[in-house]
């Protein structure tokens, strides 16, 4: 619960790409935000795939209409799914975007409000425009995504999450939702920047910012495609009969709350016994029922065992 409510209060701040080290955004950044981005020219590309993309330019700038297009187009080729239709991309000179972001800041993406806010130049000595895009791009991918019980804005989509082990991470201190450079946040979206670079056959940019442990291979890319294409709908139910007592294993591909309801014949009872879970007792008048976080393990094991009577048990696992 702790790691919970902590990622929840991260996720609903501006999430910044630093230019040097990361700068905390003030407190009142997403208010500024709103504020700069009502004053901003705002207008809707259609781009060459159908697609719609919003672009809002600082009304400390000109608009360039063709420009705006191409960064459209830019963004209908990244790989992508519906959450495209839902961001907006703010352009603004880099002092704005400093006061926004922060002041050390090259870029950031609020959750709340699905904005991306972008320099409007090329900074020398930084990751290019695009290659910028791109990971603030990861963000609003992993914000349109599931991964409950943790928000995915902060943990990663399901799959990738579960690759790269963030849920272990966070309890034995390998990731950090306070420090830049092993916050799970900007793993994904270093780890999406690298499989849009791919995709678009840009230069790639160094793998500098955030901890190697993030650094894809091809099984991460490939998950984080998934997660893009195919995301994470909810959970599968197996469902398995016996008799009498037994210890059943099951495989936990995915981290999340898994839950398991066993019910009892009318003349029996049969008891459930989950690792770290009180006991809990099945009657024919009722089930019982256990729900648990798996956090990094890929196999379980439950026992049930016959108590009283006979006749056959039936157990329904939900998991990710």
């Amino acid at each position: 619960m702790l790691l919970l409510a902590g990622t929840v209060a991260a996720a609903a701040a501006l999430v910044a790409h630093p230019a040097a080290a990361a700068s905390p955004a003030s407190a009142q950044a997403p208010a500024l935000l709103a504020l700069r981005a009502a004053a901003a020219d705002e207008r809707v590309y259609v781009t060459s795939t159908g697609e719609s993309v919003r672009i809002a330019v600082s009304d400390a700038l000109v608009a360039n209409d063709e420009e705006n297009r191409q960064w459209a187009e830019f963004l209908a080729r990244l790989p992508h799914g519906p959450e495209l239709s839902v961001l907006l991309l703010y352009f603004a000179p880099p002092a704005e975007v400093h006061m926004i972001c922060g002041a050390n800041a090259l870029a950031c993406y609020s959750p709340t409000q699905r904005r991306a806010v972008v320099p409007s130049e090329e900074i020398a000595g930084q990751p290019s425009r695009q290659s910028v895009l791109a990971h603030e791009y990861g963000h609003h991918v992993a914000n349109s995504r599931s991964n409950p019980p943790w928000p995915a804005v902060a943990f990663g989509p399901k799959r990738w999450a579960s690759y790269v082990n963030v849920c272990a991470g966070l309890e034995d201190g390998t990731f950090s939702l306070h420090r830049y450079e092993l916050d799970p946040a900007e793993g994904f979206a270093e780890a999406y920047r690298v499989l849009a670079e791919l995709r678009l056959g840009l230069e790639p940019s160094p793998w500098e910012l955030v901890d190697r442990t993030f650094e894809p291979d091809e099984t991460a890319l490939a998950l984080i495609d998934q997660d893009i294409v195919d995301p994470w709908q909810g959970n599968v139910v197996l469902r398995l009969k016996g008799a009498r007592s037994r210890t059943i294993r099951f495989s936990t591909p995915l981290d999340g709350r898994v839950t398991l309801t066993l019910r009892a014949p009318r003349t029996s009872v049969y008891q459930l016994r989950v690792p770290g879970a009180p006991l809990r007792l099945a009657r024919g008048r009722g089930p019982a029922q256990v729900s648990t976080t798996v956090c990094g393990r890929r196999q379980a094991a439950v026992t049930v065992r016959l108590l009283r009577g006979k006749g056959q048990f039936q157990l329904a696992i939900s998991r990710p």
